[in-house]
């Protein structure tokens, strides 16, 4: 499978970081990146610009040297302009399969990927997009949170909520888990604290039994495309904050959620849930778009 990849990055130490590290991209099937930089237009106007572009040029150098070593295709591309727009056309344009960004915090990382540029590439793209979550230890160097040896797909939670378009992106989740990278997946349900009151003790009951069924039929279907450890959650409770408790907790090296275009799938993939999520993971995030 041949997939293609467009990293955005700057001249940043994070942004250098992010790309040494990504040969963990080889477990997501990625064998094509294209590295994108976009400067933006006052900076491009500015009398200093061609003594930044030359440090702009030096650092692609080096970042597409180091990608070109762990062997993947590797094209460099200037784009001026807004880094999400810019980020979107090429993504459409190309026919890429995943756009990638790097996140410290509650922000992308980087000069140029700050701030509302994090929103706008979640709201805006209609790929796939992966967050990888980076963060300083207490020596001040640079990690990539919960992932040890070269897979983001050592320990990887799907959560779900059952409806039409989340099954649908089931489907795309077990493409993704059919490489036979993936050593372990977790499901997760939350039964939302807002609608606990609408059940009686009977009634709560039988969801849950439902829900049980459900969840191992899910677990049948991961287990048929080669990932042998597959367990199951049921939760009731905040959905993003069940979430994020089973992130902190149990290991997780990659949480994957799905997304309908620029808002997220209702209910669990709303979008009060899905940017909260998103923002506060301490685990990289992959977000599957509903074709």
């Amino acid at each position: 499978m041949n997939e293609r990849a467009i990293v955005a990055t700057d001249l940043s130490d994070a942004s250098l970081f992010l790309v040494k590290h990504l040969s963990l991209l080889h477990t997501l099937n990625i064998s094509s990146i294209i590295l994108l930089q976009c400067p933006d237009y006052q900076e491009i106007a500015s009398e200093v610009f061609p003594y930044i572009a030359s440090i702009e040029n030096e650092m692609l150098e080096k970042q597409h040297d180091i990608l070109t070593s762990f062997g993947f295709k590797v094209e460099v591309l200037i784009s001026p302009g807004n880094v999400s727009a810019q980020i979107n056309r090429i993504a459409k344009e190309r026919d890429i399969n995943l756009v990638i960004v790097g996140s410290m915090g509650h922000s992308l990382v980087g000069g140029a990927l700050l701030g509302g540029v994090a929103s706008e590439v979640m709201l805006s793209t209609k790929h796939p997009l992966l967050i990888i979550r980076i963060s300083l230890n207490e020596e001040r160097e640079f990690t990539i949170n919960h992932i040890e040896g070269e897979s983001f797909l050592n320990h990887v939670l799907f959560c779900t909520d059952f409806t039409p378009p989340s099954m649908k992106v089931f489907d795309q989740f077990l493409v993704h888990m059919s490489n036979g990278e993936a050593k372990k997946v977790s499901l997760l349900h939350v039964i939302d604290e807002k609608h606990l009151s609408t059940y009686e003790k009977e009634g709560l009951d039988d969801y849950i039994t439902v829900t049980k069924q459900r969840l191992v039929t899910m677990e049948q279907k991961v287990k048929s495309v080669g990932v042998k450890r597959v367990n199951s959650h049921i939760f009731l409770g905040s959905i993003q904050n069940q979430i994020l408790n089973m992130l902190n907790n149990e290991d997780v090296t990659l949480s994957i959620l799905g997304t309908t275009n620029a808002s997220f799938i209702k209910e669990l993939f709303s979008s009060s849930v899905s940017h909260y999520v998103a923002r506060n993971s301490p685990v990289s995030v992959l977000l599957l778009p509903l074709s």
